[in-house]
């Protein structure tokens, strides 16, 4: 994949995670919404479009590239360490499977009986397993590729067929309940 490509599809990464929609970026840059689609899809922009583009995101172009530095390091699979990480704590292993897939800090937080440092402490191990990468403001970037697969008979696994599925098909509200601080 070529660079310009990388670098667009970062920026169309940013957009989504900031909540922000072609039309508001289109209205920002005094543009049709149908010019931005097109230089989207074409991946065609000068450097001082892209450098307004990061700065109504509040991106540095420097950190789009370290973004897609990143995206090229993702794994596609833990070791047998990190998976054994993170199911040896049922609250860490939901904060997990609540990260990768993309829920933020404030919408973990609100949902679920964390205070804020037990959270964080629960992000930060996370970024040291090299699962996600804590950025400030709590921000949370994932470091798992979108064709990551579990470990065939690896920890996760077992955990999921030791503890859910010997109790019954699905995982019950009360497991959950009690291990996972559900409000």
């Amino acid at each position: 994949m070529s660079l310009a490509v990388e670098i667009v599809t970062a920026l169309k990464r940013s957009l989504r995670e900031r909540g922000q929609t072609y039309a508001q970026l289109a209205d920002a840059l005094g543009i049709s919404e149908s010019s931005v689609k097109r230089m989207f899809s074409i991946g065609n922009m000068d450097l001082e479009r892209l450098e307004r583009i990061c700065g109504l995101l509040g991106v540095e172009a420097g950190d789009l590239l370290e973004l897609v530095r990143a995206e090229s390091e993702q794994l596609t699979q833990l070791s047998e360490e990190q998976e054994g990480a993170i199911v040896s704590d049922p609250k860490l292993l939901l904060v997990a499977i609540l990260a990768t897939s993309h829920w933020t800090y404030p919408a973990i937080l609100e949902t679920y009986k964390f205070t804020e440092a037990q959270l964080v402490g629960h992000l930060a191990h996370l970024d040291r397993l090299r699962i996600v990468d804590l950025l400030p403001g709590n921000r949370i970037r994932v470091r798992l590729a979108r064709n990551f697969t579990w470990r065939k008979s690896g920890p996760f696994q077992a955990f999921f067929e030791k503890r859910v599925q010997g109790r019954s098909s699905s995982i019950r509200p009360s497991w959950v309940k009690a291990n996972c601080a559900l409000p």
